[in-house]
């Protein structure tokens, strides 16, 4: 699994669902993959702004065989937005009904829960991957987000790339956004960006830096350290 959430309290964590639904790493534009049947991953990271704010998120998933297979991911996020704190946990159901050389499909539903003011926020997500050969892909994401916070809806969707340019190296970039109602910053439906490079130093270790504007809708520039372990 190669991809891979943006992650406060009120409006600024209204972004947060599209990163954690990407469930494989710290990028919001998700691939159309999951594991093998039987295999777990454990990810989690940590997003630094220049602007002070905070974001740290822990991530499990295993893949179990439901008629298909599907990956159920569980979330625990904690978030820092000047100096307040807010916690949210959540989970998302992820399958891949197809598959092939040139191009899968898959469909992923989840919940969250700010528990700091007890609220739901619902989100669907239908990521296409295209392949070309076996070093560089293509993901397009399009789903739709529900803030029971705010009681907004959200089009949501994005555009990533991950290029295996190098034994052990990866190049991943994505642009991504959200279309509804912007209940306090404008910036919360304005287009994000992230860059990064991805560091596989054994087959089940890998280890993401990542720079990202923008990424919870509040004018600051993002730094990412994840780290993601897999089992065999």
């Amino acid at each position: 699994m190669k991809q891979v959430s943006v992650l406060l309290l009120g409006v600024a964590l209204v972004v947060s669902p599209c990163r954690v639904e990407a469930a494989g790493g710290a990028y919001a534009v998700d691939d159309a993959d999951i594991g093998r049947p039987g295999s777990c991953q454990n990810e989690a990271w940590i997003s630094s702004a220049t602007s002070r704010d905070l974001v740290g998120v822990e991530s499990p998933a295993c893949v179990f065989t439901i008629g298909l297979p599907v990956e159920l991911t569980a979330f625990y996020q904690r978030t820092r937005t000047a100096s307040d704190w807010a916690t949210s946990v959540g989970g998302q159901a992820k399958a891949v009904p197809i598959n092939t050389d040139k191009i899968a499909i898959s469909w992923a539903f989840g919940l969250l829960r700010d528990v700091t003011v007890n609220r739901e926020l619902a989100f669907a997500n239908f990521p296409v991957t295209f392949k070309f050969g076996t070093d560089f892909r293509v993901h397009t994401n399009v789903g739709w987000l529900h803030d029971g916070r705010v009681n907004v809806d959200y089009a949501t969707g994005g555009v990533g790339f991950d290029w295996d340019f190098a034994k052990r190296f990866s190049l991943m970039g994505e642009i991504y956004l959200q279309e509804g109602r912007a209940t306090a910053f404008r910036t919360v439906t304005e287009p994000r960006t992230q860059i990064g490079l991805r560091h596989i130093p054994i087959p089940t270790v890998d280890i993401d830096f990542i720079y990202g504007q923008n990424i919870t809708g509040r004018n600051a520039h993002w730094f990412t350290l994840g780290l993601t372990v897999r089992s065999e």
